[in-house]
């Protein structure tokens, strides 16, 4: 039988699948992504298969897209051949760029269409630039986004790293 909180973390990979797979990545990507968000330590290949239900070569296959990406790191442990992945802490900003570079796509498509139009195809035309307009604020939006997230991680990570003072003296020393 299972816990709530190990249902709770099978719902959470498998939605984080899904939802990862409509922003491009493979749905296996995005469950390995989920999988090491929620653990503690670094996962082996056979591990993740095995939690996955997914086969090893599967496994191998996302990891080294995730770890192209910066989203994961592949680290080692001494005296074993075995490579295990675990997340890079500041492994989000990279989701948003490759969601940034799908909408650049379609930007530079919209206006190779549009380009190549005939002129009286006034309403077509119309729309089209609706879409680039749509497009280009988005991507706008994103990149300052990824600024605004990426400066708010520095800061989050000079307070974390920050010295408190130590306590005065109960006689005021």
């Amino acid at each position: 039988m299972t816990s709530d909180k190990e249902n709770a973390a099978e719902e959470f990979v498998e939605v984080m699948g899904l939802v990862l797979q409509g922003d491009g990545l493979s749905r296996t990507a995005g469950r390995i992504m989920a999988m090491l968000v929620l653990m503690d330590r670094p996962a082996g290949l056979d591990e993740i298969a095995d939690y996955l239900q997914v086969s090893r070569s599967g496994v191998s296959t996302n990891t080294r897209e995730l770890e192209r990406m910066g989203v994961i790191r592949r680290t080692t442990r001494p005296g074993d051949r075995q490579y295990y992945f675990e997340m890079v802490n500041d492994s989000l900003s990279p989701l948003l760029t490759r969601h940034l570079e799908r909408m650049s796509r379609a930007v530079d498509t919209i206006r190779r269409a549009a380009s190549a139009l005939p002129e009286n195809w006034g309403k077509a035309h119309e729309r089209l630039d609706r879409l680039d307009r749509f497009y280009s604020f988005a991507i706008d939006k994103t990149e300052y986004l990824i600024k605004e997230f990426e400066l708010s991680e520095q800061e989050d990570d000079a307070a974390e790293d920050a010295t408190p003072p130590l306590p005065e003296a109960a006689d005021g020393r």
